[in-house]
């Protein structure tokens, strides 16, 4: 995509987009990518300028297009958001991380291996409740909470039972596992990212951070803003029923609407892309495919047809945007982690057998970042599956090797290994 966009981008333009993309923070590289696809994907419309120096106010949108909307120009920003905010992690990874910290000053290495499952809290609003999570703000542990762990840490018992705090308005549930927790995935509560406010909340707060690039546009031209979802429950959950009619709390759809009211002479369209994995049917039957849902101020002609058009253009998405902000956060994204590698298969027909492995799965063995016994897993080696130990076992030795092209949205191709019958390596028949 880069190198499609390069007619497009000056030196400055590319070297801001490859940090950002290059970024450790989730909060940088994802947004990053978005901006990436969606711009890659306008490329072939009439006329597209990325970040024109030329702009009024030099406010520079991200992308000026012609050809997206019928008889009239376009400038588009491009807004990522994400639940962080307002799903309670960063106060139950605080509330986590003082328990592991104690609980490591006991018994060294103890905490890491810690699991938290934190209580929902509730009150009534006019008839309708609101959850909250029962870790508070401006947590610190107490010293009954101290003596309490520390008697649980240094206990005989293996695995110790679950241990439950409640401390000044803290409510979780501790287990100890039998593997060490990667930090941000060792918490868990049963409420779901929620707001309570149509106007204060990620998804708003984006948008009109985004206003200021487009509302200054000149008379005639349509000024749009897409939004992507890079680990938003509450984008994702859009066109689904709302589940509880007893809950206030704002969904997606009435958030964006109350922008769009609130700002109705400043904007003409907002756009949302949602990336989609469904199964159907069984686990190997995955759906993956991107959705676009468009609110608009007013007349837009042609811009439903051009949307259209763009996301069918798209990448189709490996994750959905929460999964991809989680993988992230445990580094699977690095240039320096495992491959993402393409599934074993195995075809048979009559006396020839095709067995098709990562062709990545082998280089990153033979760089030395897997060990044999993860290159046996990976090519499939089980007690119950296909064995290439048992082909040769039945005789079959490899008469030819060839190779199969992942695709350009794979990272991997496949090696593919041919059977055949050998009358060396079984009894004479």
């Amino acid at each position: 995509m880069l190198n499609d966009l390069s007619p497009l981008l000056d030196s400055q333009k590319r070297s801001d987009l490859v940090g950002r993309l290059n970024n450790k923070r989730v909060e940088q590289a994802l947004p990053a990518e978005m901006e990436l696809a969606l711009t890659w994907a306008m490329k072939d419309l009439d006329y597209v300028e990325i970040e024109p120096e030329w702009w009024v106010n030099g406010k520079e949108p991200d992308v000026y297009v012609e050809g997206l909307v019928t008889g009239r120009p376009a400038i588009v920003e491009i807004a990522s958001t994400n639940d962080n905010s307002i799903s309670g992690e960063p106060l139950m990874d605080k509330c986590s991380q003082q328990i592991i910290e104690y609980a490591n000053s006991v018994k060294r290495g103890f905490g890491y291996y810690l699991y938290f499952s934190f209580a929902e809290t509730k009150e009534y609003k006019n008839g309708r409740s609101i959850r909250g999570i029962a870790a508070p703000k401006g947590f610190m542990l107490s010293d009954s909470a101290k003596t309490i762990i520390k008697s649980w840490t240094l206990s005989d018992v293996s695995p110790p039972p679950l241990l439950k705090i409640e401390d000044r308005g803290l409510d979780v549930t501790v287990e100890k596992r039998e593997y060490k927790q990667v930090r941000y995935h060792n918490f868990w509560t049963t409420r779901p990212p929620r707001t309570y406010s149509e106007t204060e909340n990620p998804i708003y707060n984006i948008l009109r951070e985004k206003l200021s690039q487009v509302e200054d546009a000149p008379f005639g031209t349509c000024r749009i803003i897409f939004l992507a979802e890079v680990g938003s429950r509450t984008l994702d959950e859009m066109g689904q029923p709302h589940r509880n009619n007893f809950e206030s709390n704002a969904t997606a759809e009435k958030i964006i609407r109350r922008f769009m009211a609130d700002k109705r002479n400043r904007v003409d369209a907002v756009v949302v892309f949602l990336p989609i994995k469904k199964h159907r049917g069984n686990l190997q039957n995955i759906i993956r495919s991107w959705k676009s849902i468009i609110f608009k101020n007013g007349d837009v002609p042609g811009l439903e047809d051009s949307i259209s058009y763009i996301t069918e253009r798209l990448p189709l998405p490996r994750f959905t945007g929460s999964q991809a902000r989680s993988l992230f956060r445990q580094g699977a994204f690095s240039h320096e982690a495992h491959g993402w590698y393409l599934g074993t298969s195995m075809t048979s027909i009559n006396d020839e057998i095709t067995y098709r492995i990562s062709s990545r799965v082998i280089l990153d063995f033979l760089a030395g970042r897997i060990t044999e016994k993860q290159l046996r897993y990976f090519i499939g080696e089980r007690d119950d599956g296909p064995s290439i130990s048992r082909f040769l076992d039945r005789g079959f030795t490899v008469g030819d090797i060839s190779f199969e092209k992942g695709g350009v949205d794979e990272d991997d191709d496949l090696i593919l290994l041919h059977f055949s019958k050998d009358p060396a390596a079984h009894p004479f028949e």
